[in-house]
């Protein structure tokens, strides 16, 4: 993760704390600068790589007109620009990282996450506060 992502990130998870003091979320810590002894030890308990940067915990069910949305939470793979993500053309990047990520996502929305890429702060706070604010369980 680079550095800016990272403080981004940070930033994220004090709005949660702040707006959101109950809602449980884990932040995922994988773009910490290790040792390669603490690399090697993260490695050997993790199966899949590329987990989101942030995952709440949180069910919503969303009803509209024509159908309803149940989701068994929310999970955010953090990105400073759209353009990390996306080309010009709006399709994913051709980069093994993203890729990695995207599948991870596709992974969880099969087991009925809400599971983004989420492109700076005012995005990434919208998509938290429209899946918070906005669940009627």
């Amino acid at each position: 993760m680079k550095k800016q992502e990272f403080y981004l990130q940070a930033t994220i998870c004090d709005y949660i704390n702040k707006f959101y003091p109950d809602v449980l979320y884990r932040s995922d810590l994988s773009g910490i600068k290790m040792t390669i002894g603490q690399a090697k030890l993260i490695k050997l308990i993790q199966k899949y790589r590329g987990w989101p940067d942030i995952i709440i915990y949180e069910q919503a069910q969303f009803i509209s007109d024509n159908f309803d949305f149940f989701y068994q939470g929310l999970a955010i793979e953090i990105k400073n620009n759209k353009s990390d993500v996306y080309t010009k053309f709006g399709k994913l990047k051709n980069n093994k990282h993203i890729e990695e990520q995207e599948k991870m996502l596709k992974k969880l929305r099969n087991l009925g996450y809400k599971a983004i890429f989420g492109t700076g702060f005012d995005n990434i706070k919208e998509e938290i506060d429209n899946y918070l604010k906005g669940r009627q369980l």
